[in-house]
């Protein structure tokens, strides 16, 4: 039987880090480990874990305090202290579904490279919830070109790690890595993963749900550095990606990005850039100098 690892960086998270763990405890099979890594909290993060081990000395769950480096580097250690098969992370702000682990137990017993499965954010202070990515039915792709086609056309592409789960020598195959940035560090780690994965198994249950709260990178006012990290994540991706993936691929990965790379420099600079419109993402999208130029004015 396949062994699953869910790895959790925590930081600052004494409030709500038990719900998850209690979430994970009820579908607990001995199939699986819980990996939390404490990310230099310097709240009750790691005694309230502790505590909930010790209560639930009978299941796989293990603490590992480093000093605060950041979730890329979290997810990093966590990945070096699994010896399960496949790993799945989870944010510690975030809720899985009833049959989260059962789901997934069941879904690597063939050997899928990937496993992506439909999944929610909900904005709690309104109580509203939108898909962040769906799927109409159950799946398998072998073709990782046509997965991620489909993905960026149906508007349902996301970087986010906790959107899949994967085997875990898949990292080793593909050389994906974190980059060592604060904000959009899985961007190559999961475009990588997909490059190189044989055998995709879809989900179309949600099985995750991203909390979006008040204060949450997610649901903040955007800063300088972030549309840095977001821009550059988009062309480190980009330099790869023609190793792998066709021009139509590259295509709509180069207009999902600038879509979103535009829309932060919108927020952060309205008076330079609000004026313009949408017409300038097209000149950005068919003459790159231009957004270079961008880049370098408002953001270097």
């Amino acid at each position: 039987m396949k062994s699953l690892a869910v790895v959790i960086p925590c930081y600052n998270c004494e409030s709500n880090i038990v719900e998850l763990l209690s979430q994970l405890r009820d579908q607990y099979d001995d199939k699986i480990e819980v990996v939390l890594i404490n990310d230099g909290s310097v709240d009750r993060t790691e005694y309230v874990i502790q505590e909930f081990i010790k209560q639930n000395n009978n299941h796989s769950f293990y603490l590992y305090s480093v000093p605060n480096q950041g979730a890329a580097k979290a997810r990093t250690i966590g990945l070096k202290k699994t010896t399960a098969e496949y790993v799945a992370f989870i944010d510690a702000d975030d809720r899985v579904s009833d049959n989260y682990i059962h789901t997934l137990l069941s879904s690597i017993e063939d050997n899928p490279d990937m496993i992506y499965y439909s999944s929610m954010q909900r904005q709690e202070e309104q109580n509203i919830e939108r898909y962040k990515i769906y799927f109409a039915q159950d799946a398998v792709v072998t073709d990782s070109n046509n997965f991620l086609k489909g993905q960026l056309k149906r508007h349902c592409w996301s970087a986010a790690v906790w959107t899949y789960a994967f085997r875990k020598n898949l990292v080793i195959d593909s050389g994906a890595y974190f980059t060592d940035r604060t904000a959009h560090e899985d961007h190559l780690f999961s475009i990588l993963l997909v490059a190189k994965s044989r055998k995709i198994r879809i989900i179309s249950e949600v099985l995750y749900t991203q909390l979006i709260t008040f204060g949450s990178l997610t649901n903040s006012k955007k800063t300088k550095r972030y549309s840095i990290d977001r821009y550059r994540a988009y062309k480190e991706c980009e330099k790869i990606m023609p190793n792998y993936f066709d021009k139509e691929v590259l295509h709509s990965y180069k207009r999902w990005s600038l879509q979103q790379v535009y829309q932060i420099w919108r927020e952060l600079y309205p008076r330079k850039l609000g004026f313009i419109g949408l017409g300038l993402l097209n000149i950005c999208f068919y003459t790159p100098d231009v957004i270079s130029f961008l880049f370098k004015k408002y953001l270097s």
